[in-house]
């Protein structure tokens, strides 16, 4: 199966897709880089009906991957590209690991719910390319599904099948919408126990922090040495973008000075 050519370009070397299968009776999935050595152990053990997972596969020539499938039935098998890796140390978003659960609660049928991921966790407020996340779902009385998206970008596809018997987890790669958070839905008609575990994030490189100009002058005054005032240091942007700063030891004579050339104001 050829992955590259659409989003996923020719130098790839790997990539990261959601894997959803439905089958009728339960099995395994090995994958290997077509032209490679077949796989023997399991990216994705699958159940009957259907059953989804993250998993990462090395792109062999032509960008092309082999799935094989393990099991004593014919399944229908569903990839989305959800990114890749490159050879390249210069190219892509370097990956921080973190491990955080970033919620645990109940989530009503087809009810959505806001996830902080930035600004936690060691995690900055902006920047954050993808973020790494394990979703898990328990105590279902109905099988559904679930969505996972960046606030205010669109509703994606699913990345989580589940059903009654058991708890269903699953791994994703979601970019952080608006204020660094993302949006998850139970598309089901039972309440459902959700837990969303951070695993790790992506900076992106290509943000660009812009220049202020003419910023207000800040000012701290250290605390007082015996009698005298305590020394004052201050700062402010020009209007180059230059950081100026400066520090006056004595701030006593400094107003000395200022009475005798007029400029105080009080």
């Amino acid at each position: 199966m050829t992955l590259t050519g659409g989003v996923i370009p020719a130098d790839a070397d790997s990539v990261y897709l959601d894997l959803v299968v439905f089958s009728t009776a339960a099995g395994w999935i090995g994958r290997y880089p077509t032209g490679g050595i077949a796989a023997t152990t399991s990216v994705f053990d699958f159940l009957s009906g259907t059953t989804s997972s993250g998993a990462t596969a090395k792109l062999g020539p032509a960008g092309k991957v082999t799935f094989v499938n393990h099991s004593s039935a014919a399944i229908d098998l569903a990839l989305e590209a959800e990114g890749y890796t490159s050879s390249a140390v210069t190219v892509g978003a370097g990956y921080r690991a973190v491990q955080a659960r970033l919620t645990g609660l109940k989530l009503a049928a087809n009810a959505t719910t806001d996830v902080q991921v930035g600004g936690r966790n060691g995690l900055p407020t902006r920047g954050i390319a993808g973020a790494a996340i394990s979703f898990a779902v328990s105590g279902a009385t109905v099988a559904g599904h679930l969505h996972a998206w960046g606030v205010g970008a669109s509703e994606v596809g699913s990345l989580l099948f589940f059903g009654t018997s058991s708890t269903r987890a699953s791994f994703a790669v979601v970019q952080p919408g608006t204020d660094t958070k993302i949006r998850v839905r139970n598309l089901s008609t039972g309440t459902i126990t959700l837990y969303v575990d951070l695993l790790g994030w992506f900076s992106d490189q290509n943000l660009s922090v812009g220049t202020a100009q003419w910023s207000s002058t800040v000012a701290l005054q250290l605390p007082q040495v015996g009698t005298g005032a305590g020394a004052l240091e201050y700062a402010y942007v020009d209007n180059t973008g230059r950081l100026l700063a400066g520090y006056q030891a004595d701030i006593d004579k400094q107003r000395q000075r200022d009475l005798v050339a007029g400029l105080d104001d009080r």
